[in-house]
């Protein structure tokens, strides 16, 4: 347990891996938390108690010792923030089952997350991230619009049909926090960059994120304008959260479950089926699409360090792609340009909006 009055305790160590990460940040901080405090100032003990600590607490370290240690920022990732308004415990048992790896800059995020609270009063069931030339479909009942230039802990999107705003949205169902504005690999954003909007939610107290976004449709089937719940995800992208992930993922929750089953109940089509996640920016040749065809239904250039980030904070994802266009390995006569992925989209945001609607109301009955 974690003590704010208490000095350290340090249990016995065993031999220092130096493969084993966890090993690595327990030495770092037993080490550092001996040392002085550089500024000599007061303990941001307000700040740390709303941390979960990216490594075992079974040394019980006190926030005072945190406090002291160099860039504590790049060691932590916030925990609900509605559990410091309750003076909730933190959960160390929670903590202890797995390192989380998303870094950050504590205050940034801090700062984020009390601007949202202010401009958001009513309760949030579920935050959605908008894939290119989506958010439109939620200009019509949105009533609050906040820029990422507000926000600290966001930096501003480049690709066009993203806008870099976060969107409070009123659907019939709910409110949702939308980000309108994804960041990408290929933008030269880190996995950890990408994965911001996830963790500010998070922060929130959100705990059920849908992740929207444009892709190319694989299977023979898929038509421009479909919807994919993906049941499974693979990273072609070369990059991750982590260098080493604690376990192996999958997109399977109670709350994808029952979104399915009552849009089925509702009769509107989706079709299910495995995200791939690609690099980018560049579209697949076709010799790339007859072998990624072998792997996966359809293909983006996104989302996969959004899922993970999602796991890793003990979120539950929804994955839904918009099928934008259909890859054949037969050469097109013009090749596929972004705006030709932006208008699709836009073709199915009425179909798209329904399935949210979906979403936010069986999370809510989760709640």
């Amino acid at each position: 347990m974690l003590n704010a009055k208490r000095g350290i305790q340090r249990a016995p160590q065993k031999p220092f891996d130096a493969h084993s990460e966890r090993d690595h940040l327990r030495a770092a901080v037993l080490t550092s938390t001996s040392q002085p405090n550089a500024n000599n100032g007061p303990s941001n003990l307000d700040k740390l108690q709303t941390t979960a600590m990216l490594f075992d607490v079974r040394h019980n370290l006190t926030f005072e010792q945190l406090s002291k240690l160099p860039d504590i920022e790049r060691c932590i990732v916030i925990a609900h923030k509605k559990q410091s308004k309750k003076n909730a415990p933190l959960n160390c048992t929670a903590m202890q089952q797995r390192m989380l790896t998303i870094t950050c800059d504590c205050r940034a995020l801090e700062r984020s997350a009390d601007l949202l609270a202010q401009r958001c009063t009513e309760p949030l069931p579920v935050a959605i991230i908008a894939g290119s030339g989506i958010a439109p479909a939620f200009e019509q009942d949105m009533v609050e619009r906040i820029p990422y230039a507000d926000v600290p802990i966001l930096p501003q999107t480049s690709v066009a049909g993203h806008q870099s705003e976060i969107l409070i949205v009123r659907f019939s169902s709910g409110t949702a926090l939308v980000f309108a504005g994804r960041y990408h690999i290929y933008e030269g954003f880190s996995p950890t960059q990408i994965a911001m909007p996830v963790v500010l939610a998070n922060t929130l107290g959100v705990r059920k994120i849908a992740l929207t976004n444009a892709a190319g449709g694989l299977r023979h089937d898929l038509r421009t304008g479909d919807l994919l719940l993906a049941s499974g995800i693979i990273n072609m992208t070369g990059r991750a959260l982590a260098q080493q992930m604690p376990k192996a993922f999958n997109l399977s929750n109670s709350w994808r479950e029952r979104c399915a089953e009552r849009a089925r109940q509702q009769f509107i089509a989706f079709a299910e089926g495995t995200y791939i996640a690609v690099h980018g920016p560049s579209y697949e040749t076709q010799a790339e699409v007859r072998f990624y065809r072998l792997m996966g239904d359809c293909i983006g250039m996104s989302t996969i360090h959004e899922v993970q980030a999602a796991i890793e904070l003990g979120m539950e994802p929804l994955t839904i792609s918009v099928i934008t266009n259909t890859l054949s390995d037969c050469p097109r006569t013009e090749p596929l340009h972004h705006e030709e992925v932006l208008d699709a989209s836009r073709r199915a945001h009425q179909r798209l909006r329904a399935l949210l609607d979906v979403a936010i109301t069986t999370a809510k009955e989760s709640v």
